[in-house]
């Protein structure tokens, strides 16, 4: 199933270097979008079977309720519930009356494909973030030949995984990874419960389908905007090694003491401004006191 598909996908990724939680992240997540494909293709496969085929209208028969024979008397054959009725000749309702199927499974398979096109898009860029590969001149790319045009060149399009379980996990960057993961992964049960609700529905109900087509596709635009925005946060963070940690913890420390510094030099020469110019102050006001002819009496 999904699972065996996964692992040909990923077979050639050195899962060794990864750690157990991105190791997970990474299979599991290939299961389930291999699993709602699979039950994706299946819907539609039924809809071509039954609706979507040429043939469709030349298969239908038009029967009134009110001329049914014995409507509790049904009939199971090949597997389907048949009743006994009288055809309809009415030829011009029975067109319009396909036609109307037709387009509401047309509607359903319109459906399906656009979660389908949609799984792609946060798995191809949790799978870049945890194993690569990635383009280096243009982040939403992930083909090689488009890589490859872009940049003129094959040295844009790095292979080596990103992450080893030698890096220190508690950084931005695998916490975003997680992010990806929780928001894709719930988001991929969302779709799951909504083909559910599709593969239940066995009329033709078009506002059903409509509020289930408004919903998918809110889904849709919301795990697509998060997993970008969480996928360039991971780009922005990238991770580093203990050594590497080590030293920017040292340089910013070191930094914050420099900046403590200049606040306090400035602070110093600030006071002593002040100082010096209470000091003026006072002397050129003793200095004006002094010049000052007072008038006597009679003058």
């Amino acid at each position: 199933m999904g699972g065996s598909q996964s692992t040909s996908k990923i077979s050639r990724v050195d899962l060794t270097r990864l750690l157990k939680s991105e190791e997970d992240m990474l299979v599991q997540g290939e299961n389930l979008v291999d699993d709602l494909t699979k039950l994706s293709l299946e819907l539609v496969d039924e809809y071509y079977l039954e609706f979507l085929r040429p043939d469709f209208c030349n298969r239908v028969a038009l029967i009134s309720t009110k001329i049914l024979v014995d409507s509790s008397n049904s009939q199971q054959i090949n597997g389907a519930e048949h009743v006994l009725g009288l055809v309809s000749g009415e030829t011009e309702a029975k067109e319009k009356l396909c036609e109307q199927i037709v387009r509401h499974y047309i509607d359903r398979v319109n459906l399906i494909s656009a979660i389908i096109y949609s799984l792609e898009y946060c798995s191809d860029r949790l799978r870049a973030l945890i194993v690569g590969p990635i383009c280096t001149v243009n982040y939403d790319v992930f083909n090689k030949a488009e890589c490859d045009e872009i940049c003129g060149n094959s040295s844009c399009w790095v292979e080596n995984n990103l992450i080893n379980k030698d890096l220190p996990p508690e950084q931005t960057y695998f916490k975003v990874i997680r992010e990806i993961y929780d928001q894709f992964t719930k988001s991929l049960k969302i779709f799951q419960e909504n083909l559910d609700k599709l593969k239940s529905y066995k009329t033709v109900r078009d506002e059903e389908l409509k509020n289930l087509a408004r919903e998918t596709h809110q889904e849709i635009y919301k795990v697509k905007s998060r997993c970008n925005e969480l996928y360039y946060s991971a780009l922005l963070n990238p991770p580093v090694s203990t050594a590497e940690l080590d030293q920017r913890t040292y340089y910013d420390n070191l930094a914050d003491k420099l900046k403590q510094q200049v606040l306090d030099v400035s602070q110093q020469q600030t006071e002593e401004h002040n100082y010096r110019a209470n000091i003026l102050a006072k002397q050129v006001a003793k200095n004006e006191a002094q010049s000052t002819i007072i008038p006597t009496q009679g003058s």
